[in-house]
């Protein structure tokens, strides 16, 4: 797409790959419970632990479902697929907020519903990683500057999507200061995102000697984006065999490259 200082930047959209609004799928369920009538259960100081788990299955439906399960002893907890057999991802929102908002600024932001992503961000950096923990408090620390920097990383691609360079520069400085050393898709959204601000400051010899290395020379990217961002500045900057390289990789990814081919 067309940048507004007529430049060249990089969209993406949302594909479904189910019908959630139809689906119907049966998971596992786990509900832990108190059972005052057991010895090996008790209290901990006045908090009570759980002491037995009762399991069966749910049926859900479409992409809320309401449900209701009849234990005889008072619940503690409540997992969906604990083991993960059906879906990917669960989180429990009482116990892990940061996490839960963080991935629905992520939905919202696909959506192209911009504020109400920006507004979850927000809520995610400031929710708690986990309530009721155990853990040490320096090891808490540590998973909420993680998750808080991977939410950085979706404010600087939310700020990019809506023409706040300077956000989005500030964003993504912030969540490489902690995880500059990681590899993966953090190491590869990082790439992406630099290189997109490169290419909107018309910096384009940056962003070439980045992704090509990245992602025709070492290997170290896989990403249709960073692809086709490589055949934007390939094209501003005269690199012809980049330029066909990278234009037939995003192609087989199934991008759009029909504005690249306008003068």
């Amino acid at each position: 797409m067309k940048s507004e200082g007529g430049g060249l930047d990089v969209s993406r959209e949302k594909l479904d790959q189910i019908q959630v609004e139809g689906s119907s799928l049966v998971v596992p369920l786990e509900i832990t419970i108190f059972d005052p009538a057991r010895a090996e259960g008790g209290r901990k100081g006045k908090e009570k632990v759980a002491n037995a788990t009762v399991k069966g299955h749910t049926l859900l439906k479409g992409e809320r479902t309401a449900f209701t399960v009849d234990v005889d002893h008072e619940p503690q907890r409540v997992w969906l697929d604990r083991n993960l057999v059906v879906f990917g991802r669960f989180f429990d929102e009482s116990r892990h907020p940061k996490q839960v908002l963080f991935f629905q600024g992520i939905d919202a932001a696909a959506a192209g519903k911009h504020a109400e992503a920006e507004e979850l961000y927000g809520k995610a950096l400031a929710a708690e990683v986990e309530t009721g923990s155990e853990e040490e408090k320096r090891d808490l620390k540590r998973r909420e500057r993680l998750w808080n920097a991977q939410i950085e990383l979706g404010r600087a691609r939310l700020f990019l999507d809506q023409a706040r360079d300077a956000d989005a520069a500030a964003a993504l400085e912030r969540a490489e200061r902690v995880l500059g050393s990681y590899q993966g898709w953090v190491f590869e959204e990082m790439k992406v995102l630099t290189s997109r601000i490169e290419l909107r400051r018309g910096e384009y010899e940056k962003a070439f000697r980045r992704l090509r290395k990245g992602l025709l020379k070492a290997g170290q990217l896989d990403s249709t984006e960073g692809y086709v961002l490589l055949a934007i500045a390939a094209r501003a900057i005269g690199h012809a065999e980049e330029l066909e390289q990278a234009t037939k990789k995003a192609r087989e990814s199934g991008a759009d490259l029909s504005q690249l081919s306008n003068p």
